[in-house]
């Protein structure tokens, strides 16, 4: 009887575990999905906020995540903010830290690099892939698996090249 409860305990747990993990994945978002709320705090920040950096170290294999931090730089005064937005709801701001400069302007979102960086071999962590996307010439997605970066056109999404680090 005690092995049969001990067993009937266990079950349970690693059925509430595995609910509460498709929960909290079925909430993560693509960067996209969390840019308007990113924007609207950097611009009661900055009012010329201009977007520059986006980054996640925790991207899903669907190109979703639970957090985004959303770099922004003042064209006039060149002060930097990172926003922070939570998928489940939470912001933050804090001091900008990107060597970026550049707007990166419109950009293929998340889930669609993702898909791309798939087809081009990447294997994505299960514990989260990194993912970012800045501009220097242009403006470029990278999603890094070990030492390999995937690179991608961030305005369409369509793969560039894979570079070892």
């Amino acid at each position: 009887m005690k092995n049969l409860t001990t067993a009937a305990v266990a079950l349970t747990l690693l059925f509430m575990t595995l609910l509460m993990t498709s929960v909290v994945h079925a909430a993560d978002k693509p960067a996209r999905a969390l840019l308007a709320r990113a924007t609207s705090e950097a611009q009661k920040l900055q009012k010329d906020a201009a977007l520059i950096y986006v980054s996640t170290d925790s991207a899903n294999p669907d190109g979703t995540a639970p957090i985004w931090v959303y770099v922004f730089e003042s064209p006039k005064t060149k002060k930097q903010i990172a926003i922070m937005v939570q998928a489940a709801g939470g912001v933050s701001s804090h001091d900008g830290f990107s060597t970026y400069h550049h707007p990166v302007g419109a950009f293929a979102d998340s889930n669609k690099i993702m898909t791309e960086a798939k087809k081009n071999g990447l294997k994505p962590n299960k514990y989260g892939t990194k993912m970012n996307l800045g501009k220097n010439t242009n403006a470029e997605w990278t999603v890094q698996e070990g030492d390999l970066f995937y690179k991608f056109d961030a305005a369409n999404g369509k793969f560039l090249r894979k570079e070892q680090l």
